[in-house]
């Protein structure tokens, strides 16, 4: 029953040792979406550590994208958009290990070798790449609209995303 439990956690702890997927918001990352009004959508993306920023906004895109066409609406327009990133920093503990040999020489006299190492200690920066975005969807091509099949298709296709 333990070796399972450790190769669950192994696994677990290997999972998020990989860049966010396609996916709804979820503990590694993902989209998500707000619907403001009958045509207004605000959605973001979140990436983990593993993540791009670059795959952050294609998949951002995407998701704009896929409202749009379930929405029947062939277009949309970025009407505002933020930085989601997110920094932390980890300030690691050390550890310190004494080891030794003592040895005694007569009834008052004593001589003793010691070592100490010390490991770990640091500071870590991870860096968790996120955008949002406030869209307008479009039944009619205008100025600055996007074509959200031909987006769809093409961050697919980079990405290896099966409709």
């Amino acid at each position: 029953m333990r070796g399972l439990l450790i190769a669950v956690a192994v696994l677990g702890l290997t999972g998020c040792m990989a860049p966010t997927k396609y996916q709804p918001r979820a503990f590694t990352g993902g989209y998500q979406e707000l619907q403001l009004n009958a045509d207004s959508y605000l959605v973001s993306f979140y990436g983990n550590a593993y993540t791009n920023p670059s795959t952050v906004s294609d998949y951002l895109m995407l998701r704009c994208a896929e409202l749009a066409l379930s929405n029947g609406a062939p277009y949309f327009q970025i009407m505002g958009a933020a930085d989601q990133t997110e920094t932390r920093t980890f300030q690691q503990p050390s550890e310190s290990v004494t080891t030794g040999q003592i040895q005694g020489v007569g009834s008052n006299t004593a001589y003793a070798t010691l070592n100490t190492q010390t490991y770990g200690g640091g500071t870590t920066t991870q860096v968790k790449p996120g955008a949002a975005v406030r869209i307008k969807l479009l039944k009619a091509s205008e100025e600055k609209a996007i074509d959200a099949a031909l987006v769809a298709e093409q961050i697919r296709k980079r990405h290896g995303i099966k409709d």
